[in-house]
Parts: C-alpha cells; sequence; structure tokens
C-alpha cells in the first residue's frame, strides 16, 4: 500500500476511534431524542433547511454544467448526476458517487465517457480547493478563539487542518492530476475570464449554503454557533471525509465536526448531538431524493457493475 493510502487509511480509524470515544463520553439517548423532537416541531424551519440544502446541489449541477458546456450537459441531466453522486455515496461504503455521476451523462447520451469523467474529475478538485480556501479562511479568523482554549483542542484544530490540506493536495496530485493534465488546455479556457470566476463563485456558494444545516441543527440547541461559523464547521467536516471509512462518511464526520465546533465555544456534549443531528438530516435528504431520482432517472445494474469495477481496479492501482 502505498504511503498516502496508508496515511489516509490510519487517519480514518484514528478519527474513528475519536468518535467511538465521544460517543462513550458524551451520548445521552434523551438529549438525542429531545433535540431531534424540537427541531421537527418546527417545520417552516425545517423546510428551509431542505430548502436551502437543496439549492447548493443545484448550484454544484449549474457549475457543472457551465465548465461542460451549456450545449453539451442539459440542467436536468446534471442534477440527477449530482443527486445521484450524493445519494449513492450515503449508500456505499465506498465512494463511487462520481463514477455514477459520470455514467449518468454517458447513459443519458449527453457525453462521452472520456469527457464525462473529465468535467467530474475538475468540478470535484474545484470543490475541494474551495473547501480548503474556506476552512483556511475560517482558521485564520477564528484562531484567536481557537487558541484561547485552554484544553488540547485549541491546538488540534490547526494541526488537523495543516494536515487535512497537506494529505488534500497529495492525495489530488496523485489521484486527479493526471487526469486534468491530459485536458490541460480546456481547462484553462474554461477557467478564463468571467466563466472562471463564475465557476468559482457557483461552488463556493454551494457550501456556503450548506452550512444551513449545522446552523439549523445547533440553532435548536441555542448553542450560539453562528451563520459563519456553521460554513467553516460544515468546510472543515465537509472537506475531511476524504479520510470516510464507512457510508457518507459515519464516524468521522461526527468527530470532525465535534472537534471544529468544540474549538469555537461549542460545549463538546452539545457539539457531539449537534453533529450525530446535522449527519443525520444529511443522510435522511439523501435517502429522499434518492429514491426521487432512483424513480425518475434510475441507474441500469451495467452502471453500477462498472463502477464498482472502476473502483476496485483505481484501489489497486493506488496500493501498488
Amino acid at each position: 500500500m502505498k504511503k498516502s493510502s496508508w496515511l489516509m487509511r490510519l487517519a480514518g480509524i484514528l478519527l474513528f476511534m475519536f468518535f467511538v470515544y465521544l460517543s462513550v463520553q458524551y451520548f445521552d439517548w434523551y438529549i438525542l431524542r429531545e433535540q431531534s423532537r424540537r427541531l421537527l416541531a418546527d417545520p417552516l424551519w425545517l423546510a428551509v433547511m431542505a430548502l436551502v440544502y437543496t439549492t447548493a446541489f443545484y448550484l454544484r449541477a449549474l457549475a457543472w454544467r457551465l465548465y461542460a458546456g451549456w450545449d453539451r450537459l442539459s440542467l436536468s441531466t446534471a442534477l440527477y448526476g449530482v443527486f445521484h453522486s450524493m445519494f449513492w455515496n450515503h449508500l456505499l461504503p465506498v465512494k463511487m458517487g462520481d463514477l455514477i455521476r459520470a455514467f449518468v451523462t454517458v447513459e443519458r447520451r449527453e457525453m462521452r465517457w472520456e469527457t464525462a469523467i473529465h468535467t467530474v474529475v475538475v468540478m470535484r478538485i474545484v470543490d475541494i480547493l474551495v473547501l480548503a480556501m474556506l476552512a483556511g479562511f475560517g482558521v485564520l479568523f477564528y484562531s484567536g478563539t481557537i487558541l484561547q482554549e485552554v484544553s488540547w483542542v485549541g491546538g488540534a484544530v490547526p494541526v488537523l487542518f495543516i494536515l487535512l490540506v497537506t494529505l488534500l493536495i497529495y492525495g489530488m496530485r496523485k489521484k486527479w492530476f493526471h487526469i486534468m493534465q491530459k485536458h490541460l488546455k480546456r481547462v484553462k479556457q474554461r477557467f478564463r475570464g468571467r466563466r472562471g470566476l463564475a465557476l468559482l463563485l457557483l461552488s463556493g456558494l454551494s457550501w456556503v449554503l450548506e452550512g444551513i444545516v449545522v446552523f439549523g441543527v445547533a440553532r435548536s440547541f441555542a448553542a450560539g454557533l453562528s451563520f459563519w461559523e456553521s460554513v467553516w464547521v460544515n468546510s472543515v467536516t465537509v472537506a475531511g471525509q476524504i479520510f470516510h471509512l464507512f457510508p457518507g462518511g459515519i464516524g468521522t464526520y461526527e468527530g470532525i465536526m465535534s472537534l471544529s465546533m468544540a474549538s469555537v465555544g461549542v460545549p463538546w456534549q452539545d457539539a457531539y448531538h449537534i453533529a450525530l443531528i446535522s449527519h443525520g438530516f444529511k443522510f435522511v435528504f439523501a435517502y429522499l431524493v434518492g429514491a426521487i431520482v432512483l424513480v425518475k432517472s434510475p441507474v441500469s445494474w451495467k452502471t453500477l457493475r462498472n463502477a464498482g469495477r472502476m473502483k476496485q481496479a483505481g484501489r489497486r492501482e493506488t496500493t501498488r
């Protein structure tokens, strides 16, 4: 196994062990049940969360379509692809969402495979870079609050962020940049001028909007977490899913989110339960939307089989 794969797997195991530790220390069924009921008792706010969260995916579909070309990729296919990716990543133990997203465009005869995988990889890199920037700005902006923590949290968050960015850059260089290099001329053309600015703005705004889930759940706890703190917490957490071990990043998501919230002053027990409920919201959303997408635009078993084979082939390649 290559050093980068080994380090990511080790980081994932350590984060999951940290989640287990938090669960032993702070899990309280009464808090989880009562806070979930409190959130469900406010259907208007739940609707706002769902609408804004949906809009975030709509903006990612627009960004993908803008990069691929308005005449090449329809909005419906882009939306189906983005939602399929979300659904399968929350369902399967390995992340095959991006491969399935590319296959959706091929099945709908809108792009050839090489073009489809290229556009998906580029958009994934854009998302990761935007998340890294949002997380980095947050570390700088909240550094005073973070470093005031008297516990080990104050030093753990900057260290975790530096490790995260290092592994992201190393992983992208090894895994994705060789795909981009084949079409480097096209990448430069697409990111030139207003189009490139629009792509970055659409991606950035989509991740800002996704912070509504954390903010909405924290609001029910009266945890004092601002919207921009919620955006930062979400950005660090989602970027950290490169270390995932289980479907939807179970364990790693809660561990990173709890640590991030604790670093800006949210009590550990509240931070832990906010992470549980917000992740639960995303799972429910993924399955509900996934069920609709499977009815409206199902993927064939051939697509799932091919995506699985490609994922296995990719994993074997990275362990050589």
